[in-house]
Order: structure tokens, then C-alpha cells, then sequence
């Protein structure tokens, strides 16, 4: 029995190993590029790991860029929504002044018509 789990142990070890190498197999271009760049960069790079140090940079400065892109977004999305309120409520309250206004000027009128019947009134009985 334990001698067993010890063969599948190293079955997976082994499955592990294989899976690893291949790994390295495939990032080893990566790696002679790295190189390359470094022996052929005039711009100070004098090591892989400084390429790598400025990549990782360059990657968390980005992604600190897209988080202040999606806040401002959302500032600005909230904005909009203030913006658009703000708007509504006006158009509102100026459909109510401009009702008030026409409504006063009827009343306004009718004063004014109410004014001018009594002042004929008041002629036609001077006159009589």
C-alpha cells in the first residue's frame, strides 16, 4: 500500500517535471530576448531584472491609470445624473412661473376690464 502511494507520487513528481520543463522550454525565448535587449539597449537597462523591474512599473502604473479612468467615470456618470435632475427640476419650476405669470395677467385683465366697466358705468350716470 505505501509502496504504492510512494509510485504515484512519483508518477505526479515526474508528470510535474516534465510539465515544468516544458514551461521553461517555452519561456526560454522570452529569456533570450531579455538578453538580447540588454546587450544591444544604449538606454540603461544592464540587467534582465531591470527590464523586468520596469515592465512591472510600467504594469502597476497602468493599472492605477485605468482605476482613476473608472472612478472618474463613474464621477462623471453621477454628474451627468446631478446635471440632468438639476434640469428637470428647472424646466419645472419655469413651467410654474410661466403659469403663475399667465395666470396673473388674466387676472391682470380681467382687473383692468373690471376698472374700465365701472368708469363707464360712472360716465353714463354723470351723463344721465
Amino acid at each position: 500500500k505505501e509502496l504504492n502511494q510512494l509510485a504515484d507520487n512519483l508518477e505526479e513528481l515526474q508528470k510535474q517535471q516534465k510539465e515544468l520543463e516544458t514551461d521553461l522550454i517555452r519561456r526560454k525565448c522570452y529569456k533570450d530576448y531579455l538578453e538580447r535587449v540588454v546587450e544591444e539597449a544604449d538606454h540603461g537597462y544592464e540587467e534582465m531584472s531591470d527590464i523586468l523591474n520596469r515592465y512591472k512599473t510600467l504594469t502597476e502604473s497602468n493599472d492605477d491609470l485605468m482605476k482613476n479612468v473608472q472612478e472618474q467615470d463613474r464621477d462623471v456618470d453621477k454628474l451627468r445624473y446631478q446635471l440632468q435632475a438639476l434640469r428637470i427640476e428647472k424646466q419645472n419650476q419655469l413651467l410654474v412661473s410661466n403659469s403663475l405669470f399667465g395666470q396673473n395677467q388674466k387676472d391682470l385683465e380681467r382687473m383692468r376690464n373690471a376698472v374700465k366697466e365701472e368708469e363707464e358705468e360712472k360716465d353714463q350716470q354723470e351723463d344721465n
